[in-house]
């Protein structure tokens, strides 16, 4: 797998102007707007009153990059979006290649016919999130606690509507990364770990893939507490699915505040070739090992 980051330099414009003013990606339009020396700062005094314009407005974000031909020679080209905010068109070489209506989520788009070797141009135009909300709300009124607009319509922050503790900045932008990967065999779609706490520790880890050939594969779990290894364990891949178990003896648990220490382990995942042995995709996390229920029995004094 190959990742080319479309993270930096951007440029951004209000549609309807063509007027373009350097971006930053990640980011969102009001630090563009600052940075470029449109706007006053936005926590000033009353600043924010003069400011809801920006809200009212759709915003276009464009960038060229460079693609290699090597990185096309991949089976898969994705185009993955941590978090666009929030209604959002994404078009490659002027072609129309998704769109994206929820900030919350990771948006990933088949590119591969899109994009072609040498220099390319994305654009990605945010539409109005305030007027979405209030033409739907004139349509069918929803009450929403913090706003008059409909906010129940918009899989957004909420706060960019305002509340009772901040002010009403209702943006859009790349808020994450995004980035082009080049996806060949295989990579890591999801990694899902539990707790089982009899006789020491038991780590459930269920490992998915997404393939793109039919490739045999295997994951392998390393376990570590600070720098040493507690358990390791590698399984073949069935249709793309691994659920491992790895037992973990004599624990060190992690505790409230005021009750113990809080001792983290690092799970690290490897997706591999099973023939070659080559690392695909590697994910790693920290975690505690607690065990929370809910006991319901008389105090005893």
């Amino acid at each position: 797998m190959t990742i080319l980051t479309l993270n930096g330099n951007w440029e951004f414009s209000q549609s309807d102007k063509n007027v373009w003013h350097p971006a930053t990606v990640p980011g969102c339009v009001h630090t563009d707007l600052l940075a470029a020396g449109e706007i006053p700062e936005p926590y000033f005094r009353d600043n924010e009153l003069a400011l809801q314009w920006i809200g009212e407005k759709d915003w276009v974000y464009r960038k060229r990059f460079t693609v290699t031909a090597e990185l096309l020679q991949h089976d898969k080209l994705i185009l993955r979006c941590n978090s666009l905010d929030t209604l959002a068109t994404i078009e490659i070489n002027g072609e129309e290649i998704g769109r994206a209506n929820n900030q919350f989520r990771v948006w990933e788009f088949d590119v591969k016919e899109a994009v072609q070797a040498g220099e390319n141009e994305i654009v990605i135009t945010f539409e109005s999130a305030l007027n979405y909300c209030l033409t739907n709300n004139s349509e069918r009124y929803m009450h929403a606690w913090n706003s008059s607009v409909g906010v129940p319509y918009i899989r957004k922050s909420q706060c960019n509507f305002g509340w009772d503790w901040g002010p009403t900045f209702i943006t859009c932008g790349i808020l994450q990364d995004i980035e082009l990967i080049g996806l060949s065999v295989a990579r890591l779609a999801d990694v899902h770990i539990t707790q089982k706490h009899t006789d020491g520790v038991r780590l459930g880890i269920a490992i998915e893939a997404e393939t793109v050939g039919d490739e045999e594969l295997t994951a392998e779990v390393v376990v570590w507490l600070e720098d040493s290894v507690v358990a390791t364990r590698s399984e073949a891949l069935v249709d793309g699915r691994s659920d491992l178990t790895v037992a973990i003896d004599d624990p060190h648990l992690w505790w409230p505040n005021g009750l113990g220490e809080q001792p983290l382990y690092r799970v690290d995942v490897t997706l591999r070739a099973a023939d070659s042995n080559d690392m695909l995709e590697s994910w790693s996390r920290h975690i505690g090992l607690r065990d929370l229920r809910l006991v319901r029995q008389p105090d005893e004094w």
